[in-house]
């Protein structure tokens, strides 16, 4: 075969196997560990659309089980998503499964013209678990300007939640039983923490109770957390919630 030809055919290869993994982007199935993902909503039609692809249930196998293990199994709230743009091939968006996915499930909704993505939290501000419902922290969207994806900067939403005088006073004493137990411990067994519901001391410091922002933002160096709170124990989560407070 001619080397002009070889080059010919190797070039067609080329753009059609470009052109192969650009079209397999718009389906959600493809891709490593992407097995199970199903389109969540798009926006664009022809050859310019814009695709989020994710998980279309989380959580357990069982719905009556999930209303009690996830409050975000009730609300269809996501840990895991994908936004594509079908055009070029690019991802717009990506956030993997995460061990703490409780602190940023998302919400998607979608018009013809518009994707929204909003990053939800869960924080106990009744006393009640049966009671939580998401609270929005910020807001990205994306649309289609002309002939071009865009992506706008995430806008804060998130509101200080309107704690009940319960969680108020259970939030107060356990941040005075943390100040106790350091007064004569430099540094506290897991016990002395763990025992508690961990978002106590999250509660506190967002109503700035003492020196619980503080403590909040060092938390590891003053207790030995155990397993299930040192997986949801994550630093900047106070200060995320903070930077996006809603004005």
């Amino acid at each position: 075969m001619p080397a002009i030809l070889r080059k010919a055919t190797l070039l067609c290869f080329y753009l059609l196997s470009f052109s192969c993994i650009r079209a397999q982007t718009c389906d959600c199935r493809k891709g490593e560990g992407h097995e199970d993902y199903v389109s969540l909503g798009s926006i664009g039609k022809g050859k310019h659309k814009i695709t989020v692809c994710g998980l279309e249930r989380e959580g357990a196998h069982n719905e009556e089980d999930s209303t009690f293990s996830d409050p975000s199994w009730r609300y269809h709230l996501h840990s895991a998503l994908i936004v594509y743009d079908c055009k070029i091939g690019d991802t717009l968006f990506e956030q993997e499964m995460m061990m703490d996915s409780w602190m940023y499930n998302l919400s998607i909704s979608a018009n013809k013209d518009q994707i929204e993505l909003t990053e939800m939290t869960f924080i106990d501000y009744l006393g009640a678990k049966s009671t939580y419902t998401p609270l929005p922290v910020a807001t990205t969207r994306f649309s289609i300007r002309h002939g071009k994806a865009f992506v706008s900067k995430s806008e804060p939403a998130f509101t200080m939640p309107p704690f009940s005088q319960a969680v108020r006073d259970s939030a107060r004493r356990f941040y005075n039983r943390l100040e106790d137990t350091l007064k004569v411990k430099l540094f506290a067994q897991w016990i002395d923490y763990n025992q508690y519901p961990s978002d106590l001391l999250l509660t506190a410091a967002l109503l700035d109770m003492g020196r619980s922002r503080y403590l909040y933002r060092h938390l590891r160096e003053y207790f030995d957390l155990d397993g299930a709170v040192s997986e949801d124990y994550e630093q900047g989560y106070l200060d995320h919630l903070l930077d996006n407070i809603k004005k």
